[in-house]
């Protein structure tokens, strides 16, 4: 099973700080990762978590991050862990 890291106890009070964007950042890049990894397209893994395809696009990039929950998903999904 991989990891992927995220770095426990960080608490993203001011969306403005840097650590949070790089957090955000890296995070994106390591669901487009793992998603191309398994062969999935953006709409392929949007309809297996039933989101939209902006949704995933959005994640990637580091717009948006998904909820607790959809990480877990994501994780089960991906076979790896979350911590």
């Amino acid at each position: 099973m991989r990891k992927i890291l995220i770095r426990a106890g960080v608490s993203p009070l001011k969306r403005n700080d840097a650590d949070w964007i790089l957090q955000k950042d890296r995070i994106g890049a390591n669901i487009a990762m793992q998603r191309k990894r398994v062969g999935l397209t953006q709409a392929g893994l949007a309809e297996k978590l039933n989101y939209s395809d902006k949704a995933i696009s959005k994640w990637e990039r580091g717009e948006s991050m998904p909820d607790v929950l959809t990480l877990m998903q994501l994780a089960q999904l991906f076979d790896i862990s979350v911590g």
